[in-house]
This record gives structure tokens, C-alpha cells and sequence, in this order.
């Protein structure tokens, strides 16, 4: 196969671990709707960055209200979490949000890189 005939699929930010990805980011700039087909869009998205990358979760941001929720991938081990960030609070707020984010995904990679007892 030619270099030209292989996709590649870029995330917005991957943290990396010893010089290995271990959680992609993709951030959106509208609001998140369970119904929407464009969330839908977006998990096909994460789940091809971490199908790329060989990571087992993608961190979803979005612009709006509401809950963190974690997603499990049907019949794989690549969860997708979807991250409300409102940006209609004030900057403060904002920048805790995004420390949340970080100190959130941080605990994920560490959770998942160490074995769990008697392993």
C-alpha cells in the first residue's frame, strides 16, 4: 500500500507517556444532545483515534451544561468520555473545569497503566 492511500486520524490533543499516547482529546464547540446524530459522529471519531493510537479512552469536549458521562464502546474495551465544559461561567470557573478535565484524565491513565493487586 502507497504512503498516499493511508488515512490518518489526528485528535486535538494526546497525552503521552513515555513517548506513547495514552489518552487522545477532542474538543467540540456546541453543545452535546443524546439524540443527535452528531454526537454519534463524534464517537466514531474518538473511537477511530483510539483504534489509531491503540489508547483505551478518548476524552469528548464539549461546549454546554451537564454531566460528565463515561461511554463503553460496544463489544470493545475504549471508553469515550464525554466532558461538559460551560462556558457560560466566568473564567475561573472555566479554568477549574479544566483542571477537573486534566486531574480527571490524569487518574484514568494511572488507573489504567497499574496493575491491580496480585497481578
Amino acid at each position: 500500500m502507497r504512503d498516499s492511500d493511508r488515512l490518518s486520524v489526528r485528535p486535538d490533543a494526546v497525552h503521552m507517556l513515555g513517548g506513547r499516547p495514552v489518552v487522545a482529546y477532542n474538543a467540540k464547540y456546541r453543545a452535546a444532545s443524546d439524540a443527535g446524530a452528531s454526537l454519534t459522529a463524534d464517537h466514531y471519531q474518538m473511537l477511530a483515534h483510539c483504534t489509531a493510537l491503540a489508547v483505551p479512552t478518548a476524552w469528548l469536549v464539549y461546549a454546554g451544561k451537564g454531566e460528565m458521562k463515561l461511554r463503553r464502546i460496544l463489544n470493545t474495551d475504549i471508553d469515550i468520555v464525554e466532558f461538559p465544559l460551560d462556558l457560560s461561567q466566568p473564567p475561573s470557573a472555566i479554568l477549574a473545569s479544566i483542571r477537573e478535565l486534566a486531574s480527571q484524565s490524569w487518574g484514568e491513565v494511572l488507573r489504567t497503566a497499574t496493575p491491580a493487586p496480585g497481578m
